[in-house]
């Protein structure tokens, strides 16, 4: 499963009229990491055949992926390697009926459901003490859809794993069988697409793509809580899919019998199987996985300074990487290696790890505004367009990292907004964090010019 975010640096595969597939792949890994298979790395080119680079395949099931979903990501990344525009043919055993096709039915917003991480594989997830129960489960449902854990429940607060886990699951199951019927996201996107069905009349087709998946993976299950129409929508799923042996993974930040507001028969299915906590990361893990962001980020971070940022942060590998972040950027500023005496000058100051109230939410709104070009009055007020939405969700996201507030200050701030509304977005931009590279990175630059002023 490694090879998801090994492609880059893999060897070319297979030459012809030098054109190589390395780069190609390279760039898919980049672009398009939910599409990445481990067995990309098994493809190969047969040159060309009227201006088509021809790329074969070794099984039906493989093209059939390839064809249903990944021509135009292909083309794309051809088209970059070489300079120059170049159509792409999947050629190998085949067809295959549409029955055996990979992931689930391409409806609107299935893609959606399937975007994983290229990070979030089972080799690259830290196992200690605080997980190792959750991780050998997610191992064994890899090896054995449907039992001997069904379902799997994955519950712990936010930042410790839980949606890193659930995606290896993904991963592992379709690494080892390209043509399982996968889902993946949250259950409020169930809800959604249930409820947009009923709107369309199209409930049956809704029902029968869910019930019929070989896998289905869903996060955020409290999120069911007060939705009557979802829950026995999803009381039906679970049943039709535990009947045929087809395997459930749920995740939550507690475990069912705590999520009030669940109908009981949901909360008795859901502790069927083996309900697994994931706890806050100990002082054994958070050096492992300081150890392994560091790495990533091609830092040299000493003992003394790796054990002073594991026992000053405690709460969760995503605040690790955040302290990481923060201190990277410090030593980049100050032109020095990072030293003991470094990290606890950027950990003291205000950032994204500190919560201490030295940014004003009005300058968080003013910097988020500007760089989303759009006006601060739009950003507090009670509007609820797209184009100011997911900036506002953003700016929530930092006044909870970076300020002191309170969940109900930091809504009234912003239009008088409910508690529940702050805390839905922080969870948001969170998940958006662990999937794209893209987000991190906004993040890391806001942060910066927010503690330095820029």
């Amino acid at each position: 499963m490694s090879s998801k975010v090994a492609l880059v640096n893999r060897r070319s595969v297979g030459r012809k009229r030098g054109v190589s597939l390395a780069p190609i792949l390279g760039d898919l890994a980049n672009r398009h990491p939910g599409l990445v298979r481990s067995w990309f790395s098994r493809l190969e080119t047969a040159g060309f055949d009227r201006g088509e680079l021809v790329i074969r395949v070794a099984h039906a099931e493989q093209r059939a992926y390839l064809e249903r979903y990944c021509r135009p990501a292909f083309i794309e990344a051809a088209r970059l390697a070489t300079g120059r525009l170049i159509a792409v043919r999947f050629t190998g055993p085949g067809p295959v009926d549409d029955a055996d096709a990979p992931l689930v039915d391409d409806c609107e917003g299935f893609h959606e459901l399937l975007r994983l991480s290229a990070r979030h594989t089972q080799d690259l997830f830290v196992v200690g003490p605080c997980n190792r129960l959750a991780y050998s489960a997610a191992v064994g449902v890899c090896r054995s859809l449907g039992s001997p854990y069904n379902p799997l429940f994955l519950h712990g607060p936010p930042g410790v794993g839980k949606t890193h886990l659930a995606q290896s699951i993904c991963h592992g199951a379709l690494d080892a069988s390209p043509s399982l019927r996968v889902a993946y996201g949250s259950c409020e996107l169930f809800t959604n697409q249930y409820i947009e069905a009923l709107t369309r009349d199209a409930v049956q087709a809704y029902q029968d793509r869910f019930r019929q998946l070989d896998l289905l993976v869903l996060d955020d299950v409290q999120l069911l809580v007060n939705q009557e129409r979802g829950q026995e929508e999803f009381f039906h799923t679970f049943n039709a899919l535990h009947q045929n042996q087809r395997q459930i993974v749920l995740i939550a930040d507690r475990p069912p019998d705590q999520i009030d507001g669940l109908q009981e028969r949901l909360v008795s299915r859901m502790k069927w199987g083996l309900v697994a906590p994931i706890d806050r990361p100990c002082l054994e893990t958070r050096v492992a996985i300081l150890r392994r962001k560091a790495t990533e980020r091609q830092m040299v971070l000493p003992e003394d300074a790796l054990l002073l940022i594991a026992n000053r942060i405690r709460e969760s590998g995503r605040d690790l990487e955040a302290a990481l972040a923060q201190v990277q950027s410090r030593s980049a500023d100050a032109g020095l290696p990072i030293t003991a005496d470094l990290v606890r000058e950027a950990l003291d100051g205000p950032g994204p790890t500190s919560r201490a109230n030295g940014v004003r939410l009005e300058k968080i709104v003013s910097v988020v505004a500007a760089h989303h070009r759009v006006r601060r009055a739009d950003l507090i007020g009670p509007g609820r367009t797209r184009s100011v939405a997911w900036p506002r969700q953003l700016a929530m996201f930092l006044a909870r990292r970076m300020t002191s507030l309170s969940l109900q200050q930091i809504g009234e701030h912003f239009g008088g907004r409910d508690h529940t509304t702050v805390l839905h977005a922080e969870r948001g931009v969170s998940r958006r964090l662990d999937n794209d590279e893209g987000i991190r990175s906004l993040v890391d630059e806001l942060s910066r010019k927010l503690t330095n002023g820029d």
